[in-house]
């Protein structure tokens, strides 16, 4: 009875008898017949029958719902078992960023690599633009919509930005009095774009919903968010990042998140790839990459 309701699960999904036949490689009245005999044992019915409409029945929607998990778990074990029999082999190319790599995925690169004896890593750390084509770059994980139109892009993950202080820098240089003073007044990291020019316009949000502008630029504009954190923590910067960056700063108070009701935005990062590359290593480690942003907190949304 339970490869029938399972079959039963599949055809709710497809919706249509032929298709699901064909995917099975059965007949559809064996199909039918399944189905009918399904309902006979059960006492109930299941789908009403009609030349045109495919419509499940109350008894139908309860079965599906009760078992449509059940497929999808059942597929994500004999995949795991496929992968563990095929034993994937092959070369992989990657680009990922480097504040994001140091707590997200780093540390668990190690653990990937001794599951998977028959791979070979390459690693490029770098934030700046990419060409996936030109660079033979596999798999990238960035922190903005790619311009190549041939490259498949999923959304990671989002954070929002805040500024960062240590207590030494409290007691040297003070507080700045207003958000506004910040880089004004203030020693404050700014961010350096990929042409290699200073950032001049900043949105602050604040918790309300309200946007208000910042123009102006930082003496100290830095490309990578974890160099600022270092520089934050000599005691003499104020420097931008997020979070789950500052994390175990924070908790021990070696770092204190300054105006926290005000984010300059938010930094979002996409796993990207070539559009016709599709091969089982890609796929291994996309869910690896997966997996790692499983591990730690649901990204931030708006």
């Amino acid at each position: 009875m339970l490869d029938d309701i399972l079959l039963f699960v599949q055809l709710v999904n497809i919706g249509n008898y032929s298709q699901t036949a064909n995917k099975f490689h059965i007949s559809q009245p064996t199909l039918s017949r399944k189905i009918t005999q399904l309902e006979q044992e059960l006492g109930v019915q299941l789908i009403k029958r009609n030349t045109r409409n495919f419509e499940i029945t109350s008894a139908g929607h309860k079965l599906y719902q009760g078992f449509s998990g059940q497929v999808d778990h059942y597929n994500k074990v004999i995949n795991s078992l496929k992968l563990d029999g095929e034993s994937i082999r092959g070369t992989l190319n990657v680009s990922l960023p480097p504040a994001l790599s140091t707590y997200a995925i780093t540390p668990y690169i190690g653990e990937f690599m001794q599951k998977n004896p028959g791979v070979e890593l390459n690693i490029a750390y770098q934030n700046r633009e990419i060409d996936l084509v030109r660079e033979k770059i596999d798999l990238a994980v960035i922190s903005y919509i790619p311009k190549q139109q041939t490259t498949k892009i999923k959304l990671l993950h989002s954070v929002k930005l805040y500024i960062y202080c240590s207590p030494e820098y409290i007691e040297r240089y003070g507080l700045p009095k207003s958000i506004h003073d910040c880089i004004a007044m203030h020693l404050t990291t700014g961010a350096l774009r990929e042409s290699r020019t200073p950032a001049r316009d900043y949105y602050l949000h604040h918790e309300s919903g309200e946007v208000s502008h910042l123009s102006g630029s930082s003496r100290l504009n830095i490309s990578n968010s974890i160099q600022g954190k270092f520089m934050a923590l000599n005691g003499h910067v104020i420097a931008g990042g997020w979070d789950e960056l500052y994390a175990e700063e924070l908790a021990s108070e070696r770092l204190i998140k300054i105006y926290p009701e005000y984010n300059w935005g938010m930094l979002s990062f996409y796993l990207v790839r070539l559009a016709n590359s599709e091969s089982a290593l890609a796929n291994l480690f996309i869910e690896f990459i997966e997996e790692c942003f499983a591990r730690f907190k649901t990204p931030v949304t708006e």
